[in-house]
């Protein structure tokens, strides 16, 4: 399998059709544009029903400034999760240095 390119992904449209409803976890695959590097962004819910977020590749957990998005994107992040508002998700993802290579959800 080839390696996915950012410059690929960073106009692509997120298939939203793709997040069940009352979802439990939903995953984004990212590619870095510094080395198209694939990294995990996950949304899982914990025992209280609230999102919390981890960022992860094949060898070792990240830090989320790592994708340096927009200021107060973990809290925005987290917020939007939790009302299922994945379009602000998307949005805010797209304002670092990855594009959204793939989406899972369960």
């Amino acid at each position: 399998m080839n390696k996915p390119k950012y410059s690929e992904y960073l106009y692509k449209q997120v298939d939203f059709s793709k997040i069940k409803k009352d979802v439990r976890e939903v995953v984004f695959t990212l590619v870095s544009y510094m080395c198209d590097n694939i990294s995990y962004l996950k949304f899982k819910k914990n025992e209280r029903d609230e999102f919390v977020i981890s960022l992860y590749n094949d060898y070792t957990y990240l830090a989320l400034s790592n994708l340096q998005m927009e200021k107060g994107h973990k809290d925005n992040l987290l917020w939007s999760a939790d009302d299922e508002n994945w379009q602000e998700v998307v949005r805010i993802i797209k304002t670092g240095t990855s594009a959204i290579y793939d989406m899972r959800s369960r």
